[in-house]
């Protein structure tokens, strides 16, 4: 990410070499300001293919929380599309179930406690009640059995056989 283009990772460069950070972390510093910039380029994308237009605003939105501290517009409530509200609960509860580099992997069962106990902060309660009508474990696998090329296949085949 090019710091000169992004005003987050501007600010963050600044404020780094303030408190003396050496280049190799100002440069993640950088890196990981940018990486709020994601819903703004995919938005751009959908935008430019008529036949994806109708979904940029929910890609936009999609890291947004009930609460308002979401980004990249800080939408609040309702204000958020119901398609991006869904989406962020359903990419958390997969995130959850699937292993990855920062986080343990929770049950199914776990992974709608906590987006339960997130209802109203980070999540819609509506949308959060919601995922109680489906079934954790059929929904766990589906994700299991997802094609290879998936981003969620690989994950949580690594880790089961690791176990």
């Amino acid at each position: 990410m090019d710091e000169r283009r992004d005003p987050v990772a501007l600010l963050a460069a600044d404020v780094g070499r303030r408190m003396v950070l050496g280049d190799a972390e100002l440069k993640v510093l950088v890196h990981a300001a940018g990486l709020r910039q994601h819903t703004l380029i995919g938005e751009r994308i959908l935008k430019a293919a008529p036949a994806l237009a109708p979904a940029a605003a929910l890609v936009r939105s999609s890291h947004e929380r009930y609460d308002g501290a979401g980004y990249p517009d800080g939408l609040v409530g309702t204000d958020i599309p119901l398609g991006a509200r869904i989406i962020a609960a359903c990419e958390a509860f997969e995130a959850m179930i699937t292993w990855q580099p920062h986080n343990h992997v929770r049950t199914p069962r776990q992974a709608l406690d906590e987006l339960h106990r997130c209802a109203g902060s980070q999540f819609d309660p509506a949308v959060v009640d919601g995922t109680y009508a489906i079934d954790p474990q059929r929904v766990a696998a589906a994700v299991l059995e997802a094609p290879a090329r998936s981003s969620a296949g690989p994950r949580i085949l690594r880790r089961r056989r690791a176990s």
